[in-house]
C-alpha cells in the first residue's frame, strides 16, 4: 500500500484554529483524511483516525458523533482548501484568456497534491446525511464559480464563442477531478504536464474565436 501523498496536505497550522478545541477538531480531520486516503472510508476504523491524529478514540467523540461526522468535517475541509488556494493563486494575472489557463492547470495542480482524498469525495460522500451531502456540494460550487467567473469574462471579452457555462464548467471540474479518478489508468502514460496541456487542447482552443486565438498565441 502506497503511503498517503504530501497533500493529505491538511495541517493544523493551516487551518488558522486558535482556541484548544479548533485545534484539537483541526488535527482529528488531519488524521482522518490520512487515513481515509490510505485505507478509504469503510476500511477506517476510529482507532484508525485516533492513532494517525495521535489522540485517544474517546476525545474524537468528544468533537465529533461518529465516523461519517469526521468524514464530513474531512470533505468540507478539502473543499474549502481548494476556494482558498485557487483564488489566492490567480491573483495578479489580469488576461482572462491567461487567468482561464492558470485556472484549470492550478486546479489539476491542488487535484494532484489530493488525489487520494479527491477520489474519496465522490467515493464516500454518499453516506453522508442528506444535509451534510447538501453543505459538500455548497463547497463544491464555491470552487465552480470561479471557473465560471473565467470562463465568463473569455465569453464577455469576446476571446471565446459563448457555450453552455453550465455543461461546460462541468467539464472543467469534471477533467480536473478525472486526474485523482482515473490517475491508476493515467500515471504510465501521461505526466501531470501532458495532462493539463492535453486538457488545455480539449476545453480551451476549440472555443477560441479569431481574436481570442490571436492572443492565446501570442502567450505561448
Amino acid at each position: 500500500m502506497t503511503a498517503a501523498p504530501a497533500l493529505a496536505s491538511v495541517s493544523v497550522a493551516e487551518t488558522g484554529a486558535t482556541d484548544v478545541a479548533s485545534r484539537r477538531r483541526a488535527q482529528i480531520v488531519e488524521g482522518a483524511v490520512r487515513a481515509f486516503a490510505e485505507n478509504g472510508f469503510f476500511g477506517t476504523t476510529i482507532e484508525d483516525i485516533a492513532n494517525r491524529a495521535g489522540v485517544s478514540k474517546g476525545l474524537i467523540y468528544v468533537y465529533f458523533e461518529d465516523k461519517r461526522d469526521v468524514l464530513y468535517f474531512a470533505l468540507r475541509y478539502i473543499l474549502e482548501t481548494y476556494a482558498r488556494e485557487l483564488p489566492a493563486l490567480l491573483e495578479g494575472i489580469e488576461g482572462p484568456l491567461q487567468r482561464l489557463q492558470t485556472a484549470l492547470s492550478t486546479y489539476c495542480r491542488l487535484i494532484d497534491r489530493n488525489r487520494e482524498a479527491t477520489a474519496l469525495a465522490y467515493q464516500a460522500t454518499t453516506v453522508l446525511p442528506a444535509e451534510q451531502r447538501a453543505l459538500v456540494k455548497a463547497a463544491e460550487s464555491k470552487v465552480n464559480r470561479i471557473l465560471q467567473s473565467c470562463l465568463e469574462a473569455c465569453f464577455y471579452g469576446g476571446l471565446m464563442q459563448p457555450a453552455n457555462l453550465d455543461f461546460l464548467v462541468s467539464q472543467y471540474a469534471t477533467f480536473c477531478h478525472t486526474w485523482a479518478l482515473k490517475h491508476w489508468a493515467f500515471r504510465d502514460k501521461y505526466s501531470l504536464e501532458d495532462y493539463i496541456a492535453e486538457g488545455t487542447r480539449l476545453l480551451i482552443e476549440p472555443h477560441l474565436t479569431a481574436s481570442g486565438r490571436l492572443q492565446y498565441e501570442q502567450q505561448q
